[in-house]
């Protein structure tokens, strides 16, 4: 199994899932000085563990498509912390470069430079591994009663009330309907492989605010993550739309969907977002470049 330049491909983990004190002691040893003093820091020992897990499964995925261990791969960082591959097999890279600019380490097939991003909420751990700049966030559904409260702070002023119109009936959670299911398997040359669909929400009648504020999050988040810019303090200008499928509307320098500035251009947003749910229990979101293909494949460890 290898990765062309028309793909993305997902794999998605239960860190907690048949978690064994040798598993978690094998994966500390992949990690550098600077991941393992990272997963010391946390106090608890599941939060350990699932650092460890995340990190040590990320290092596996990436030397299975480098050929290379995964006790040496490296990384180096951009300005902003996001993590990207060192340019081991090609030095005449430079490391860390500007999004958008050949960040990563090249194949010898000569394919674009192989990127990554990495996202844990709880006991779930989801990576994208692609030719293009990517970033992915993943959450666990359950109720949010900050929802509201957050919003209003890194929701544009539509969004914000567009939320206020759900609600959360129910403390229960309504289970979601699992739109990928793929064999689990934690070996990546026998893993269980699916197409990533797009997401269609299910009954949200008990948790419509916290589910409608998690869907906005999630590609939010994937889009700050894509982009490596750190632009927290400019998601009230990350605005989505949700028909027929999740787009954005409006990116922070691009004007706003519907504008006279927007109507005279003809050039696309430079993003694109998917959303899906990985499990019956989260919610997720990919963001590419406009121009990269959105074609994903889809592995469970």
């Amino acid at each position: 199994m290898g990765l062309n330049a028309e793909e993305t491909h997902l794999w998605f983990t239960d860190l907690d899932q048949q978690v064994q004190d040798e598993t978690v002691d094998f994966l500390l040893t992949l990690l550098d000085a600077q991941e393992r003093a990272r997963a010391l820091r946390f106090r608890r020992a599941e939060l350990t563990n699932r650092f460890v897990t995340a990190h040590g499964r990320l290092r596996q995925v990436l030397g299975y498509y480098l050929g290379q261990a995964p006790d040496t791969v490296q990384f180096c960082y951009g300005d902003r912390g996001k993590p990207a591959l060192e340019t081991i097999l090609n030095p005449s890279l430079s490391p860390c470069l500007e999004m958008g600019s050949e960040t990563g380490t090249r194949m010898d097939s000569g394919l674009p430079p192989l990127q990554f991003n990495l996202s844990h909420s709880d006991r779930y751990a989801l990576i994208a591994i692609s030719h293009y700049p990517v970033g992915v966030d993943l959450e666990v559904v359950k109720p949010f009663p900050s929802a509201s409260s957050l919003a209003k702070r890194f929701f544009s002023a539509k969004e914000f009330e567009a939320l206020q119109l759900l609600n959360d009936l129910e403390p229960q959670i309504q289970p979601t309907s699992q739109m990928l299911n793929a064999q689990k398997d934690a070996d990546p040359n026998n893993a269980g492989q699916n197409s990533v669909n797009p997401i269609t929400v299910p009954d949200e009648s008990s948790l419509a605010r916290s589910i409608g504020f998690l869907r906005h999050w999630v590609c939010k988040e994937a889009y700050v993550k894509a982009t490596g810019r750190g632009l927290v303090d400019q998601l009230n200008q990350v605005v989505l739309g949700f028909q027929p499928q999740a787009h954005f509307t409006t990116l922070p320098g691009t004007p706003a969907s519907g504008s006279s500035a927007s109507l005279l251009s003809s050039n696309p947003l430079p993003w694109q977002v998917m959303e899906f749910t990985p499990s019956a229990s989260t919610l997720a979101a990919l963001v590419l470049p406009q121009d990269a293909p959105l074609r994903c494949q889809y592995w469970q460890l």
